[in-house]
Order: C-alpha cells, then structure tokens, then sequence
C-alpha cells in the first residue's frame, strides 16, 4: 500500500514539476506556461485562483479579475520583468487601468519604446546610442488620426473636447492650454518648427518676462546677441547690442527681412528706419539716429529730412545753429523758403546769413544778415 502511494506522489511530481502538457507548471526552468489563463476572486478561498497556470506558450493569455475586487501582483521587493524583445509590449485596453501603489514604478530599459495608442502613435524611448543619452518622444503627424500635437492642460480639462487641436500639422507641435478654455478656445501657447522658422505662438497676447532681468535673442554669447533687460532697481529699460552684430538697429518692411541693408558695424549705437523699397535696388532710403559722443545725429540716406508736426509750427527751446556752406543750396520749389551761411563761395560774404523764397513762378534771395557789418561778439 505504501508503495503504490509513493508511486502515485512520484508520478504526479515528476509530471507536476518537469513539464505536463502544454498546461503545466514548469517549476524546475521557474516558470508558469499556458495557453490562456483566467483569474478569477474565490470570496471562500479569499484568493485568486486561475484555472490553468498563468504564462503562456502560444497564443493570446489573459487575466482577468471578478469586476469587484482589485487583482494585485506582488513581487515581494522584486522586479517583475514582462516581455524580453524589443517585439514585445503591455497593451491595456479602453476597459480597464494598470495601478502602481507606494515605490513601485515601471522601468523601460535603454533604448527599449514606450508606446501610446492602439497603433502605438507616441512613443517615448531613453536613447543611449549616441555620446550623450537623452530622452525622446516620437508622435505621428500629418492625419487626423495623428495630429502631430502634444497637448498639457488641466487636470480637468482632460476630456474636454476643446483641448482639441482644429487642424493636422506636418510637424510636432507642443501645446499648453490655460485652464477654463470653454471660455476662451484662444487660451493657448505653441511652440514648433517648420522649414527654417521656429515658432512660439500664441491664441491670444504673448508676455515674455524673466526672473534674471534679461531676455536674450542670437546664437551666441557676449555682444554677439540682441539683447532687452530691464533693471528695477535702477528703474531702466534697455535694448542693446554689439560690434559683432553692427551695433545698430535696422526697422525694415517685412517682405525685404532676409535682405542685406548695407550699414556694416556702426561706431555708436544706432537706429535705422527704412523705406518699404527693396534695398538690392535702392539701399539709401533711410533715417538713422545716433550720438556720436559730442552732438546727437539725425542723418537721412536720401533727400530731405523734413519736420511737419500736426500743429504746422516746430518750437525750439534753444539756440538754432546753421553751419556754413562751401556753395549755394538748390534752388527752393515753389512755395518754399531757405536760410543758410555762406563762406563767401558763392551768394553772399563769408559768414553771411542768406535767404531765398520761390513764389509766383520766381526765386528771390537776399542778405538776411551782413556779418562785416555787425556788431563785434
């Protein structure tokens, strides 16, 4: 009797524990094999029980709980390691979520993805491929089923449908949208790059500021940059740039802004406005402002520069100074006066103040002062 019981227990471990169809536990390799496992909650056992082991050798394997109670897997301090292949992933499907309590977290190993989407449209990989590992993240773009957007809002606006963006892009574009957007579908900020434009774009105004006084734009460090900071404590705004960028400012027509102006590196700061002409047919049409360490400059390219305030009077509050001329100014137009000191060249002695006026179809001038005739200084 107690051979044929020995016989029995050695029997059913030997097909227990080294392999029984293609349902049994396999303990001696450590591992579980099946074809497909459900779990299920005995509320008598106050277990899990499966009818078959858990791990499969063919073909789909499932676990499933009892739609009441929560299926935990512990591993006791250990790792769980699911899939050994860079074929192999964890889907979880539209009716249910994966929960990770107290330390336990997931590890994706180096430059294994994490994928999104039942077409795996996001995926998230930490390269270590190149000389500097960095994380990445891929996203499909172009469709409708892949806008190319990564949209951050508020925890509650998570399901609201105007966090959608309204059209695909060709490119990834990373959105944030302001809380409360049923109120405003334009509360939004994008950043992306297309062709050879980056963009930040903004639904409604855009404020920069910084916490470090200085906002910076340039490819470089030192004066090569375009620079805006504003000091607080000095009560001061300031706009500023270097030599290696010409030291000056150039206000020009949009549709000429990738063209060559033409004003090289400046001694002083300075400020140029120019005409909407295109400068590769006519680079003169402009007005610069500057201080050259003695008088403010106001300079023009080309022509006059010409004063006409909206009160049809200019008011100077001090001296008017009038520099000498080599030759005579041109000929005034009709309806026009000037005024200037000779050197004696042409109309006029040397230091004399002239004037001339053009009317009814003549120009008249005059000595509007005799400096030989004036008083001593």
């Amino acid at each position: 009797m107690k051979t044929g019981i020995l016989f029995l227990v050695t029997l059913f471990m030997i097909k227990t524990c080294y392999g029984w169809s293609e349902y049994a536990w396999n303990t001696g390799a450590k591992y579980l094999k099946t074809s497909n496992a459900t779990f299920s909650y005995d509320s008598d056992e106050d277990a899990w029980v499966s009818n078959k082991p858990l791990i499969t050798e063919g073909g789909d394997s499932t676990i499933s709980g009892d739609g009441v109670n929560n299926l935990n897997i512990d591993a006791n301090g250990q790792a769980i390691t699911l899939g050994n292949a860079v074929s192999d992933y964890i889907e979880v499907d539209d009716s249910g979520h994966l929960t990770f309590a107290g330390d336990a977290h997931i590890i994706v190993n180096d430059d294994y993805p994490f994928s999104f989407g039942s077409s795996q449209d996001v995926k998230t990989q930490w390269d270590t491929q190149g000389v500097n590992d960095f994380m990445k993240i891929g996203i499909r773009t172009n469709s409708t089923s892949g806008s190319g957007h990564i949209v951050l809002c508020d925890l509650d606006d998570i399901n609201n449908s105007n966090i959608r963006p309204s059209a695909v892009s060709d490119t990834p574009v990373f959105r944030v949208v302001g809380k409360n957007i049923d109120s405003d579908p334009n509360r939004f900020i994008q950043l992306y790059s297309t062709n050879y434009t980056s963009y930040l774009y903004s639904g409604n105004n855009l404020s920069l500021r910084s916490a470090g006084e200085k906002i910076l734009i340039g490819n470089a460090s030192g004066a090569d940059i375009l620079g805006l900071r504003y000091v607080d404590s000095e009560n001061q705004t300031l706009f500023y740039t270097g030599g290696s960028v010409g030291r000056h400012l150039a206000f020009v027509d949009f549709t000429y802004r990738s063209r060559n102006f033409d004003h090289g590196v400046q001694t002083d700061p300075t400020l140029f406005i120019h005409s909407a002409s295109d400068p590769d047919i006519d680079n003169t049409q402009w007005i610069g402002f500057f201080h050259n360490k003695t008088d403010a400059q106001i300079q023009s390219g080309k022509g006059d520069v010409v004063i006409e305030p909206a009160s049809g009077s200019v008011t100077i509050k001090t001296v008017l100074k009038i520099m000498e001329r080599s030759s005579d100014p041109a000929e005034p137009s009709e309806g026009e006066c000037i005024i200037w000191m000779s050197d004696g060249t042409g109309y006029g002695d040397d230091g004399d103040i002239c004037i001339a006026s053009h009317a009814g179809g003549s120009t008249k001038k005059a000595i509007l002062f005799d400096h030989s005739s004036g008083a001593n200084w």
